[in-house]
């Protein structure tokens, strides 16, 4: 067996070595992963690659109303939920009391009637 020497300078970043990723992680997909929300971390982004987690279901859950971490749509994506299992109904606002009735009677003032009195004895 031979030993090779470590590579030199330009022989480190050789387009031929680069040029294929062994996960198939390339810069559409990272671009991609940016534009639905998940944050910059290259592992992330090869767990999501490897596992075949299209970019399009990472946008698709964001675009349901869920804010999640790669790690839950990993597994989301095990389990095979769909965006749509996700959709978030709004809840629905109480309703105003209706304005035909009279409004109910104020409450009466409990605050005693200042007449003045009180303060003379200190003048």
């Amino acid at each position: 067996m031979r030993a090779t020497s470590p590579p030199r300078g330009s022989e480190i970043l050789t387009p031929m070595r680069w040029s294929k990723p062994a996960v198939g992680l390339t810069g559409d997909y990272a671009r991609a992963l940016v534009a639905a929300g998940i944050p910059p971390n290259l592992h992330d982004y090869v767990q999501l690659r490897t596992l075949g987690v299209p970019a399009s279901y990472v946008l698709a859950i964001r675009k349901s109303g869920r804010a999640v971490t790669p790690h839950q749509i990993v597994q989301m994506w095990a389990v095979r939920v769909k965006p749509s299992d996700l959709n978030i109904v709004p809840p629905v606002p109480p309703r105003l009391p209706s304005r035909r009735t009279r409004p109910a009677a104020s409450p009466p003032d409990w605050d005693p009637v200042d007449t003045g009195k009180a303060d003379a004895h200190r003048r």
